[in-house]
């Protein structure tokens, strides 16, 4: 801080400055420019550069001015000044106490000035038990406060000065031009502030400061601990031991709909599929539907084979090869004693082969054994099995320009829709089938966006057996695809742990059957995880669970044909059999 003398040049101006003064009719500059400021030149100069709102060159001149400084004086411009003045007492000292920086030297005069003013409160008896004196509240009694804590303990001086410069210097500042009122609302907020530092007691006592100071070993460590623990504020505390770990517990729940739900940020949605309009009437020839998707007309119907890898889904099964039997030339099935997560299985087709004698003049079906690599990744284990299914499907004699189906037994496609692209020539090599998705029966409509079930003009040495996207193209409402659709708890169980998404299966109380069937009647999600979409929209729009719908119209013909077999996927019946 630069040293001003105002006596050096503060009387050539005096006549000058009082000559304007007098020329001016305000009544507050004559009060404020008294008779006593015409003796005492120098705190004409400060007083001018206080009221021009230069309080650091008004406070530097103060300095200057030694004990012609009034610091007992209650006026609105010593009470500023001695605001600044601790301001910058402050931050010397917290810059000494948070740098260890012995070079940081305070001002003798600041010093000087604020002693001026402690002593001055303390013969008033503003520094008292409760921190009033005489009953009357001192607007500045808060700076004894924060004086005496800044005096005692590094520590001490940490944590008060702190607590001055970051939590209320702003407030104090804009505050302190609003008079009476706001002053009283500043010291009210500074007692506050003494009172978190000191645990909750009133004001920063010199005595309750003092246990920073100790010096000795174990009392030593115990002091600063307890003198840490009173500079923490009550919020401070909520933050750490109840924010913090309930957070913890959120991200440990919820995490993984979180990522979902911030998907769109991350994951941008895949190429669109072209989409091939789907005409049908069970009354129009086939040479027209062909002629309407723009798709010449063969002089007889292409070959159909239709091949899966199975697990348990038997009656999924029956009711696929049921819907497609008209139209199909070979059912090509492999069946593995092992999980694409690498759990053991039965062989369960060749246990229940006699409830599908229907199929057994045109059925290829293979048995691999199942390689148990614990810790795999069971897309690994599932690609090795369909690579298999590539083998027997050569087995089953499968030739160029012959139709393909590839899907999973609970993607089936409509026959019609089989009959179609038998019957039509120049159709695309490789066709995605758009499917109506359902979920636990054909009551739960999600949507109509399965698209991974594809037929294929088979080409030796091409055609390669697989469950992804391989064309652009996809004809629309090809079919059904009801995923978890069981009739016993026992197998949505069994798939959960079994199916190549087990990682969703994040807690033990998923596979309690009571919780099972609860999930299945509300239409919930089996595994709680948001839904697997690429916009905010689609994501908030699929949220909770899928409406119940009551049409069982353009469902697979052998749910009405055998409607007490398959009770258990119409519309009104979610209950599942325990067994």
């Amino acid at each position: 801080m630069v040293e001003q003398t105002p006596q050096k040049w503060c009387h050539p101006l005096k006549e000058e400055v009082f000559a304007a003064i007098r020329g001016k009719e305000n009544s507050t500059v004559h009060k404020v420019f008294d008779e006593r400021s015409q003796s005492d030149c120098p705190l004409l100069v400060l007083k001018v550069f206080y009221f021009l709102g230069e309080l650091n060159d008004s406070l530097s001149y103060a300095l200057g001015a030694g004990p012609l400084f009034d610091v007992s004086e209650d006026s609105d411009y010593v009470h500023t000044l001695l605001a600044k003045a601790i301001d910058e007492y402050a931050n010397f000292k917290t810059k000494a106490a948070e740098g260890n920086d012995e070079s940081v030297v305070v001002d003798s005069r600041l010093e000087v000035i604020v002693e001026r003013m402690l002593d001055k409160y303390i013969l008033d008896g503003v520094v008292s038990g409760d921190g009033r004196g005489g009953g009357r509240q001192n607007h500045s009694a808060p700076f004894c406060h924060i004086y005496l804590s800044l005096e005692v303990g590094d520590l001490c001086i940490r944590r008060v000065a702190g607590f001055f410069k970051v939590a209320f210097l702003w407030d104090f500042e804009i505050k302190w031009w609003g008079g009476e009122e706001d002053m009283l609302g500043v010291s009210r907020i500074w007692e506050k502030v003494c009172m978190m530092a000191e645990g909750g007691s009133h004001y920063c006592s010199k005595k309750t400061d003092d246990i920073c100071g100790e010096d000795s070993g174990r009392t030593l460590s115990m002091a600063r601990l307890k003198c840490i623990l009173r500079g923490l504020d009550i919020k401070a505390f909520i933050f750490l031991f109840v924010l913090v770990p309930t957070c913890i517990c959120v991200i440990y729940l919820h995490g993984q709909k979180i990522t979902y739900f911030l998907r769109p940020l991350w994951e941008s949605p895949p190429k669109p599929f072209h989409e091939i309009p789907h005409y049908y009437h069970e009354n129009v020839s086939m040479e027209n539907l062909c002629k309407l998707h723009g798709w010449g007309t063969r002089e007889y119907p292409r070959r159909v084979f239709d091949a899966v890898l199975f697990s348990n889904e038997l009656d999924m099964l029956k009711l696929r090869w049921k819907e497609l039997y008209p139209y199909v030339t070979e059912f090509v099935l492999l069946e593995s004693n092992s999980t694409f997560t690498g759990l053991p299985k039965p062989f369960v087709f060749a246990a229940n082969r006699d409830r599908f004698k229907f199929v057994n003049s045109r059925l290829t079906y293979g048995q691999i054994p199942g390689r148990f690599r614990k810790g795999e990744n069971p897309f690994i284990e599932e690609a090795y099995q369909r690579l298999v299914l590539d083998y027997l499907l050569k087995k089953a004699g499968i030739q160029d320009d012959d139709l393909l189906i590839m899907s999973d037994v609970d993607e089936i496609p409509s026959r019609h829709t089989i009959n179609l692209l038998r019957w039509c020539d120049d159709i695309p090599s490789i066709l995605h089938l758009r499917l109506k998705n359902y979920l636990y029966s054909f009551e739960f409509l999600l949507d109509d966006k399965s698209w991974r079930a594809s037929i294929h003009r088979y080409q030796s040495g091409k055609t390669k057996y697989a469950h992804y996207r391989q064309s652009d193209d996809i004809l629309a409402d090809a079919g059904w695809h009801c995923s978890f659709c069981f009739r016993h708890i026992k197998e949505f169980i069994f798939k959960m742990k079994a199916y190549s998404h087990v990682d969703r299966v994040r807690f033990s109380h998923y596979l309690n059957p009571r919780r099972i069937q609860r999930v299945i009647c509300r239409g919930a999600d089996l595994f709680d995880m948001l839904p697997e979409e690429y916009t905010f929209r689609e994501i908030i729009g699929k949220m909770g669970p899928i409406p119940h719908s009551y049409s069982a119209v353009y469902l697979p013909a052998y749910l009405f044909q055998s409607p007490k077999e398959y009770k258990f996927l119409l519309p009104g019946n979610c209950i599942r059999e325990s067994g």
